[in-house]
């Protein structure tokens, strides 16, 4: 069997980028949003229930918190973490058993692990994840009964430097996707061998398209397009990129949720469209596949690099990502597909063919994958 050297790369380089500290830190940030959301539960009263009551619906919590329909996702996410580790059970019918309030003894081992040594000696390959994590938590009594949004708690003051600074080189529980899709970018690249015109999907504040403009160099760009849905991000993305003295940008609004090409972008036009963590949020994955297939030129691809969360599970960036709505109402699944349901999503397109590859060294958290348009 004939192994691909470009996957047989990226492959390495993705056990590489998530070694055994990366898990270690990992893992450390999973005990701490365990704690934020125990100490945020109890802050926005949830203990003592109700005289005579030991069990409650989502509903009813709901309504005793005051907690809007729009947000109840978020109320819904907070408590089956709770309950999946160990503070919090649910009967047969649904309902939450909520058991005593939590103990002082608890509440000291959140507060010890908020104030731990070992956050303290990670917190420079933590980067701004536990700050980000711990400034959301903060905030979340007040989000679930409407009197703050994700807006005000994500893109004002404080809040938009540690956003923007999550997605940067500084963090290091994040930048392995942006260098991943780096990587695979630059060996496409080289593979194609001429300057490439370029369309990079939910760019944000910038940080995979940083990492990708330097691992190219101006010599193998001839068009790097920035897109996302809000023109005044895209604007501060490009400044930041051209003061950091990367090849030029463009940009322009686009919604990878509708057809590119009935939004402007002309069919078989760039030879990669790339994607960092932006994917995910489709409602209608194969639609959009199939739209970023036409207009990608024959021998061109889509890269994309994703987190990913294992089957039924949470992780600990879903607290960050659970201020904003989500489709499925009040769902408890994380933002985040595992790496069966990306192969199972690729294996089924009729738009694109896909390698999709996953750290083999711990649960599967992030994925580098390489998708090409099928003939026809």
């Amino acid at each position: 069997m004939t192994v691909d050297p470009l996957l047989s790369s990226l492959q390495d380089d993705l056990d590489q980028q998530l070694d055994a500290d990366y898990l270690a830190s990992f893992a450390l940030a999973e005990r701490l949003v365990d704690a934020l959301t125990l100490d945020a539960l109890r802050r926005v009263g949830l203990w003592p229930s109700p005289a005579g009551s030991s069990a409650e619906s989502l509903g009813a919590l709901a309504d005793r918190l005051g907690t809007p329909a729009d947000r109840q996702h978020a109320l819904a996410w907070l408590l089956e973490r709770a309950r999946a580790v160990g503070h919090l059970e649910r009967g047969a019918d649904g309902a939450w058993l909520l058991g005593e309030p939590p103990a002082a003894d608890l509440v000291a081992r959140i507060e010890a692990t908020l104030e731990s040594p070992e956050l303290a000696e990670r917190a420079r390959l933590l980067g701004t994840s536990g700050p980000l994590l711990a400034h959301c938590a903060a905030r979340f009594p007040e989000f679930l009964v409407g009197e703050r949004s994700a807006a005000t708690i994500l893109f004002k003051g404080e809040g938009l430097r540690l956003w923007s600074e999550y997605f940067s080189a500084g963090n290091g529980l994040y930048e392995p996707h942006n260098e991943l899709a780096a990587r695979a970018v630059a060996a496409l690249a080289t593979d194609l061998g001429r300057p490439l015109r370029i369309l990079e999907l939910g760019a944000g504040s910038g940080g995979g398209s940083a990492a990708i403009l330097a691992a190219l160099g101006p010599d193998r760009v001839a068009e790097y397009v920035l897109t996302d849905l809000a023109p005044s991000l895209l604007l501060a993305t490009q400044e930041r990129m051209a003061a950091l003295g990367l090849p030029p940008t463009g940009r322009r609004r686009l919604d990878f949720g509708r057809s590119l090409v009935e939004q402007g972008i002309e069919p078989a036009s760039f030879d990669l469209v790339v994607e960092v963590n932006a994917l995910h949020n489709c409602l209608d994955l194969q639609a959009s596949l199939r739209w970023i297939a036409e207009i990608l030129r024959p021998d061109g691809a889509l890269v994309l690099s994703e987190s990913l969360c294992p089957h039924d599970r949470q992780v600990h960036q879903d607290l960050v990502f659970q201020l904003f709505p989500f489709h499925d109402g009040a769902d408890t699944r994380s933002r985040f597909d595992s790496i069966e349901g990306w192969r199972a999503a690729c294996a089924t397109s009729d738009a694109v063919a896909a390698d999709c590859l996953a750290n083999r060294t711990g649960p599967a958290l992030a994925m580098v994958a390489v998708a090409r348009p099928r003939p026809g």
